[in-house]
């Protein structure tokens, strides 16, 4: 009897827990196990799509890449914050990253499928670590001869912070460690000749790279004046075999223009839109309907149970407890609510947003009581010496409220017609007053001070230094009252802005309905600067903000001279 032949049968291949723990977040973002985002859910439908249908087209998974780069980064210690000296155990939602990354390829070539990555998540969520590892398998594992590394944030100083991240997980290695030397500004890969090197703005200069990949860290705080930088970094790779760039980011605002514009193709990518088997695009965000009323109006607060669209980390290096309270204080602060929809739901906002609706205003909406004799502090703000200036007293009062009054001049043959509405209606009303001329009439403002102060004891007065200086000294030196000049900072407005707003939500700043203030009110938008202090915004405002901001610098007063806030004290005494 003849032998039975050999199955030709291939044997099954055998699934890696790697593979598990992909396989089993796919599925649970699919059946909502796992709370995602619609662009989070469209990566995982791509992917799976893929692992379908890719080989029809050219793309092919190669498990074993990919399990070897997860056990690679898992050999790795962490080497900043609470998990320093820990080893780098990745969470499922990592993995998915790696193995996206480095398990396709074209079959044709058996080279690298993904030439480009977009990343972006809330605040906290290790973009710093996850950033590192993947350069370090890029370094240890491509076999790129002299590869070149690089990684660019707007300044040398930022790009270092991944470039630690990098360093110290080498360092964490010993057999990784001896074969590399460690400098200031670049990790040697001594066999190889390969590099890892921070670059900042000075990324732009650099006309003879040849990259193997590169780390773009935050790119919602490049400018304009990066592009160059951005464009050298894209062409540097043109001469190598299987490159990879990598986006980390979180949202930007509406001035974030190279942010948004690679924001939008790696969304139009990750939903099919538009198809590009070179770019992974994963984008852990808060859906429009988490944070925006029917009518599209943002909401006073954001269920908890949208944080981890934006926090794929929560409940490891993302503190649910931290975002409650941010949650929570963004209740009453909008600056505060701001900075957690765009740091920790990553969402992009107006960098030019009002933050005093009318409802905010109307809840200090409220009479003023009776204020003679009572102690005060002064802002005067001339603005434009041919338009509207303003003058405002700030009484603290019981219960740590503050009552505002105020007013406000205007030339009648400056920029505005008088005549016009609403100007005639406040004229009218006397929270307005014409003054003959076409340019500020300084002297009526000086002699209005002056007879206030029969009606009201006047503590103080601030003002800006550039434009009421010579007023300010007048009033110390002819009327002997306290003056301070007040800079025209976000250091000096953060806090007493802050401050402001979340006295106007609790309902403590009484302004009794002053037209010319709510008016003023409405206009504010604020900027902030790079280390996220604040402050009123004259060149973008849709119009005048001049009597809110003498208001502000009239609270200031109250803060800091009245002992309402132990601060630091920074507005400068005449």
């Amino acid at each position: 009897m003849a032998a039975r032949a050999k199955s030709k049968k291939r044997p099954a291949r055998v699934v890696s827990h790697h593979e598990r723990d992909v396989l089993d977040y796919c599925e649970d973002v699919q059946a909502g196990a796992i709370v995602a985002g619609k662009l989070v859910k469209a990566a995982v439908e791509r992917f799976l799509r893929d692992l379908k249908n890719g080989p029809s087209r050219g793309p092919m998974f190669d498990y074993h890449a990919a399990n070897r780069a997860i056990d690679f980064v898992q050999l790795l210690k962490h080497s900043t914050g609470e998990f320093r000296g820990r080893p780098f155990r990745l969470e499922p939602w990592q993995k998915f990253i790696f193995w996206n990354l480095f398990g396709w390829k074209w079959a044709a070539t058996g080279l690298r499928r993904f030439r480009e990555s977009f990343l972006s998540m809330g605040r906290g969520n290790g973009k710093s670590p996850l950033a590192a590892a993947i350069l370090n398998c890029l370094l240890f594992l491509d076999g790129e001869a002299r590869a070149e590394l690089v990684i660019a944030a707007v300044e040398r100083d930022q790009a270092r912070i991944v470039f630690r991240e990098t360093c110290g997980q080498v360092k964490s290695n010993p057999t990784l460690k001896k074969r590399c030397d460690f400098w200031k500004n670049s990790l040697v890969y001594r066999s190889p000749a390969s590099t890892v090197v921070p670059l900042g703005k000075e990324a732009e200069s650099k006309d003879g790279m040849n990259l193997h990949g590169f780390v773009a860290d935050e790119v919602h705080a490049w400018k304009e004046e990066h592009k160059e930088t951005w464009s050298k970094l894209e062409t540097a790779m043109g001469k190598r075999r299987q490159p990879l760039s990598v986006v980390i980011t979180t949202a930007g605002s509406d001035r974030s223009e190279l942010w948004m514009r690679l924001h939008k193709a790696s969304a139009q990518v990750a939903t099919g839109i538009v198809t590009d088997d070179a770019h992974f695009s994963l984008i852990y965000e808060v859906d429009a309907e988490d944070i925006q009323d029917k009518k599209g109006r943002l909401r006073d607060d954001f269920d908890e149970a949208c944080f981890i669209k934006a926090n794929p980390n929560l409940g490891v290096s993302v503190k649910a407890d931290h975002l409650r309270r941010f949650n929570v204080r963004g209740k009453t602060d909008p600056v505060v609510r701001s900075d957690f929809l765009r740091y920790h739901l990553n969402t992009r906002v107006r960098d030019a947003q009002k933050v005093i609706s009318p409802e905010l205003w109307s809840k200090s909406n409220g009479d003023l009581p009776d204020l003679a004799k009572k102690t005060c502090h002064g802002g005067l703000d001339l603005g434009w010496r041919d338009d509207l200036a303003s003058f405002y007293l700030c009484f603290p009062l019981d219960d740590r409220r503050f009552a505002m009054k105020g007013w406000s001049w205007l030339p009648k043959h400056g920029t505005r017609d008088v005549s016009e509405a609403p100007w005639g209606g406040w004229i009218a009303s006397g929270h307005v007053f014409a003054t003959d001329g076409s340019t500020t009439d300084v002297e009526a403002i000086q002699a209005h001070i002056e007879s206030i102060r029969t009606r009201y004891s006047l503590a103080t007065i601030s003002g800006d230094p550039n434009n009421a200086r010579a007023p300010l000294q007048y009033l110390a030196n002819n009327l002997g009252i306290k003056t301070f000049e007040f800079d025209q900072t976000c250091r000096n407005y953060n806090e007493p802005v802050r401050e402001f707003l979340k006295a106007l939500a609790e309902g403590r700043i009484l302004h009794g309905g002053d037209p010319v203030l709510t008016w003023a009110a409405d206009n504010v938008v604020l900027k902030k600067n790079s280390a996220g202090l604040v402050m009123p915004d004259k060149s973008r405002s849709d119009e005048k903000i001049d009597p809110i901001v003498a208001a502000i610098m009239a609270f200031a007063g109250c803060l800091y001279l009245e002992g309402e806030q132990k601060s630091e004290y920074r507005i400068r005494s005449l």
